[in-house]
């Protein structure tokens, strides 16, 4: 049986409801549509790791006004996790992905601009290429990630 990983991970929300509401439930099962912004790693669980800090700074920017954080402790088994961040063979095993979602975009004559995270993601989840629960990735609003994450990055 394999050894599970306990991370420290952070997620933060809006005080709908109210504060007390927020401490009994968060975290909070987010979808397409909960908020402007596209999902970037497709439906689920949002957290931040290792730190509150970029917790705060999402809390900050895109929920504008109150926020609330939650401190978690978040339990998986390492298999169960598709680590984009620091793990090389994750990282080659998501570029397989990502060729194969380009070939198929190639194929259709869709523009390769379409192929996002959460695209690659789902696509892989369709096919049952995709035997992972969780997802941790880094983001970088200054453009050097070779895949957007949403469109609307793609654009700028």
């Amino acid at each position: 049986m394999e050894q599970v990983r306990e991370i420290v991970a952070y997620h933060t929300s809006k005080p709908d409801g109210g504060w007390s509401y927020v401490w009994n439930n968060a975290p909070f099962f987010s979808k397409q549509g909960t908020h402007q912004q596209p999902k970037w790693l497709t439906d689920g669980y949002y957290f931040w790791t290792d730190s509150e800090h970029f917790a705060h700074r999402w809390g900050e920017s895109a929920l504008a006004g109150s926020y609330a954080i939650s401190r978690c402790t978040v339990t998986i088994e390492p298999s169960k996790l598709l680590d984009l961040v620091g793990n090389v063979e994750d990282q080659l095993y998501f570029e397989g992905l990502l060729n194969k979602v380009a070939a198929r975009y190639r194929r259709v004559n869709r523009a390769l601009t379409e192929v996002t995270v959460p695209a690659i993601i789902q696509w892989a989840r369709d096919k049952n290429l995709f035997p992972f629960a969780a997802v941790k990735a880094v983001d970088n609003p200054n453009g050097s990630n070779s895949v957007p994450y949403t469109q609307r990055l793609c654009a700028e």
